[in-house]
């Protein structure tokens, strides 16, 4: 006759096991979420066309309106239009510049002489919420797309450390990682600021 010899497992051993693959359980759902929200945030890409630009000052009206036409001359639809250095001062005065431009606009204001940044957006988009600083330099949106949230932060770094570094530092914070978030900016990095400064071609 075979006779089979049944362990004695202990509750004591039986725990760490348990504990182990509710760890491992919860690795594979972070996991997976993780993949579902940049899943998300490559189908919004793929679906909006987004533009970058430091404009340099658009304080000057043909400037302006030489900026939105050669928007509306763009073969691609741009959903959203993120400006930087517009050296726009208030809400009300960016709502003139780009009322008949197409887009709703929103604003970080900065002075009339620097800063500044604004993004503009098609109605598609569905403006839930707004996170600016007080100089122009830090522009958040949150939007909704086909009732999906994601972020656009829209940045103007100072060009001299180390207040770009620390500029950098405190935008960190500021984005929430479990928001699909897309940062777009002149983040005034360069290797070589003799160059940039001259303009001389590598």
């Amino acid at each position: 006759m075979c006779q089979f010899q049944i362990p004695n497992y202990s509750l004591v051993q039986i725990v760490p096991n348990f504990s182990c693959l509710l760890c491992w359980f919860q690795i594979l759902i972070c996991f997976f979420v993780q993949i579902v929200m940049y899943s998300f945030l490559f189908s919004v890409l793929m679906a909006l066309s987004i533009l970058s630009l430091n404009c340099n000052e658009i304080r000057d009206r043909s400037k302006r309106a030489g900026l939105v036409q050669w928007l509306r001359s763009l073969s691609l639809v741009v959903d959203v239009v993120c400006l930087q250095e517009t050296h726009c001062v208030s809400q009300i005065e960016c709502d003139l510049w780009f009322s008949s431009s197409g887009f709703s606009s929103c604003l970080s204001s900065g002075s009339n002489h620097s800063c500044g940044c604004i993004i503009l957006y098609r109605p598609a988009l569905s403006l839930v919420g707004l996170w600016v600083d007080t100089v122009g330099r830090y522009l958040q949106c949150e939007f909704s797309f086909y009732g999906k949230p994601f972020r656009i932060c829209c940045l103007y770094a100072p060009n001299r450390n180390p207040e770009r570094d620390q500029f950098l530092d405190d935008v960190s914070d500021k984005v929430d990682p479990s928001v699909p978030t897309l940062l777009v900016s002149d983040f005034n990095t360069v290797f070589d600021r003799l160059k940039d400064r001259l303009a001389l071609i590598p």
